[in-house]
């Protein structure tokens, strides 16, 4: 199973395969998964971790277009599904926009200004 695991406390199993459309590539192995599904596979193992919070390090890098725009969906259904604080890490506006509550602007790896995102230039 690409999942491995059933969640325990917290977020259930199916909850996370539902959420994330998961259904059709369960039992798939990982070399016939394509990039957006080898994502969702990522997120919805780390959300069956009962994570704290969710680092998400630039996660649409390598994707093309077309596949960030089938990817970004299951990243806001985290924010409206599960309970769990995403910091977001990304150098594109789109993507702050399309996630994000507030952003913190960062310069040399210090907090510089905490924005709301219809403020960035």
């Amino acid at each position: 199973n690409l999942l491995h695991g059933h969640g325990g406390e917290g977020v259930a199993f199916q909850h996370v395969v539902d959420t994330f459309a998961m259904e059709p590539f369960l039992e798939r192995g990982v070399r016939s998964l394509s990039g957006g599904e080898k994502q969702r596979v990522a997120i919805g193992r780390a959300l069956l971790s009962n994570p704290a919070i969710l680092l998400l390090d630039e996660p649409l890098t390598g994707l093309d277009t077309a596949l960030k725009t089938r990817v970004l969906p299951f990243f806001r259904r985290i924010r409206e599904e599960f309970e769990v604080p995403i910091l977001y890490v990304t150098h594109h506006r789109d993507e702050v926009l399309a996630l994000c509550d507030r952003v913190l602007l960062m310069e040399r790896g210090r907090i510089v200004e905490v924005v709301e995102p219809a403020r960035l230039q």
